[in-house]
């Protein structure tokens, strides 16, 4: 965390607003943040979980423009100049992002993560890039580097709809847009920041920064590491649920791709839970075949660990010598 901080008060762009929602910690964050004296407005509340503290820090936050900010993070010096000029220079954007540098305890991991981390990146042809209409040039003249830095923009709602590629963390947005798109959904809990990037996504353009800005610590303690795969994995239906639910003509355009996708992640959940939580995999299975009629190789696939208990199933495993395990592809 106190890297974090020093890497905000080291910004090359002034003066920076910096509030510190302190959720509930047990841990001592109290008094890093405390250290850095009247540099740092400090707000404390009990735990409400990750809506809950971006809420706090939006209702205190008087800027024109605000920066979403994790703990653990560590910022280039120039982030806040770049975001500042793309959204001065292009006033049809309101909310910017950026690709991001990774890191573990081990050290740097990738200069550039952003297409590693979003799926929807991956399917790409040309990346995060081929999300985006239009690319431009950020005029360089008020920054310190003045390096010629690639832009891209242009409305991505219906993208975004489908599953989220803009990182939270690298994200800019003009706070006048808080009157038209709100807060964040405590009822979206962990997955909060995609709900409300497509509620953001409907009224604005969105830009991105083709150079990382940010550097991105991984760690198993963050809710999206492999321990929180499958519980995040349901809060996405959900949040998607949500997305199309609000919009009757976003369900007029892409309402079969939805759904159809939707139904796909259901199965592939009710794989994952069928031996440990059997009756959430069997609602999901039921949804996703019976009212979104979906069949194909995965329904079968879910269907037989479903269907054959898990002790049947590990030692007809054994009997065959076969230590895998099955999973559809």
């Amino acid at each position: 965390m106190q890297q974090a901080i020093e890497s905000v008060l080291a910004q090359s762009y002034a003066p920076i607003e910096l509030i510190a929602v302190d959720d509930g910690s047990t841990d001592g964050t109290l008094e890093v943040l405390q250290s850095f004296g009247e540099r740092i407005q400090i707000v404390h509340q009990s735990n409400k979980g990750l809506p809950g503290a971006r809420n706090t820090g939006l209702k205190h936050a008087s800027g024109e423009f605000i920066v979403l900010m994790d703990h653990d993070d560590i910022w280039m010096p120039e982030r806040i100049a770049v975001q500042v000029q793309m959204l001065r220079q292009f006033p049809e954007v309101g909310l910017c992002s950026s690709d991001f540098r990774a890191f573990n305890s081990a050290g740097f991991v990738s200069e550039s993560y952003i297409n590693t981390y979003y799926p929807l990146c991956k399917s790409s042809a040309d990346g995060v890039t081929g999300l985006y209409l239009d690319s431009d040039v950020l005029e360089a003249s008020s920054l310190e580097s003045h390096n010629q830095i690639r832009i891209w923009k242009g409305k991505v709602y219906d993208v975004i709809a489908q599953a989220n590629f803009v990182h939270p963390p690298t994200v800019m947005f003009r706070a006048s847009l808080l009157s038209q798109c709100g807060g964040f959904n405590p009822a979206a809990r962990n997955t909060c920041d995609w709900e409300w990037l497509a509620r953001m996504a409907q009224v604005t353009e969105f830009g991105y920064v083709d150079a990382p800005l940010i550097d991105y610590r991984l760690s198993e303690t963050q809710m999206t590491a492999q321990r929180h795969r499958l519980s995040n994995a349901l809060e996405f239906l959900m949040v998607k649920r949500m997305i199309w639910q609000r919009d009757p003509e976003l369900v007029e355009r892409m309402g079969a791709i939805l759904r159809r996708q939707y139904a796909e992640e259901a199965i592939s959940i009710a794989y994952e839970y069928a031996g440990r939580h059997p009756r959430t995999a069997w609602q999901l299975f039921l949804e996703a075949t019976f009212h979104y009629r979906l069949v194909n190789k995965d329904t079968f696939g879910a269907a037989l660990r479903l269907l054959i208990p898990t002790p049947v199933r590990r030692l007809a495993q054994r009997l065959r010598g076969d230590t895998s395990v099955m999973k559809p592809t």
